[in-house]
């Protein structure tokens, strides 16, 4: 299953405390500049190649800069079985 939520649901789910696996899908320096707290940053396709390493446990959550690519990620990542969450600034 994928589901899109808002940013807003991810500051009310990091709140709660809920567990996650965040993805942050921009540029390196982007990432350096700033990210949520505890993101990993995995640019764009790159998370391809580590998605045997993500947890199967808790629900996996892509961010971007306007949606497109976290939005294609969980979209795929779901049909391998994985809870995929995209983040969309809204």
């Amino acid at each position: 299953m994928w589901k899109v939520i808002s940013a807003a649901q991810l500051d009310q789910y990091m709140r709660e405390g809920r567990p996650m696996y965040l993805i942050d899908m921009r540029n390196p320096e982007d990432y350096e500049r700033g990210h949520r707290n505890g993101a990993v940053n995995l640019p764009g396709d790159s998370w391809m190649g580590y998605r045997e390493l993500f947890p199967t446990d808790r629900p996996l959550v892509f961010y971007c800069y306007h949606g497109g690519n976290s939005m294609r990620a969980a979209r795929q990542l779901s049909r391998m079985g994985y809870q995929a969450f995209s983040v969309y600034e809204g």
